[in-house]
């Protein structure tokens, strides 16, 4: 019978928590990428993804497909993204700042897209339609009907 030693122990679990830090993070990062690109597809919506900015920015060869070495670059390039000192390690705050700038990105470009007439200014009116058009988008109906429940 053996005893395995508390250091042991302690370098795997900081292992796998740092792994799965890491997967956490390059999850966070696709996601924000698709939504800095434009809104993410409805989950099945798989020819609205195939044709989305984000999709696009990962299939390099523009072959409608993602390869497993497409997957892996991009993997690579964020993780090099993510990790601003190069130590090849991914620490809770470089994966916050990281998260932060992303946010940012998404905050700046949603002003974007509310400045429908482009003059620096969202007017109350471009605030309420781009409000409005957002929660009638989520109810999926345009009528203002409420949406019904899924059969069950």
């Amino acid at each position: 019978m053996s005893i395995t030693s508390p250091r042991r122990f302690t370098r795997l679990h900081t292992g796998l928590l740092a792994g799965l830090v890491a997967v956490s993070g390059l999850a966070f990062s696709i996601n924000a990428q698709a939504r800095d690109a434009g809104p993410m597809p409805p989950h099945g919506d798989r020819a609205r993804w195939e044709k989305s900015a984000a999709f696009k920015a990962i299939d390099t060869d523009g072959d409608g497909k993602l390869s497993e070495a497409e997957i892996r670059a991009f993997a690579a390039a964020r993780t090099a993204e993510i990790d601003t000192n190069k130590d090849g390690i991914i620490s809770p705050e470089e994966i916050q700042a990281f998260h932060d700038r992303q946010r940012e990105k998404m905050r700046q470009a949603r002003l974007v897209r509310m400045d429908e007439n482009k003059d620096g200014v969202i007017s109350a009116e471009e605030y309420q339609r781009h409000l409005a058009d957002g929660m009638l988008r989520h109810n999926g109906k345009r009528d203002g009907q409420p949406r019904k429940p899924p059969p069950e």
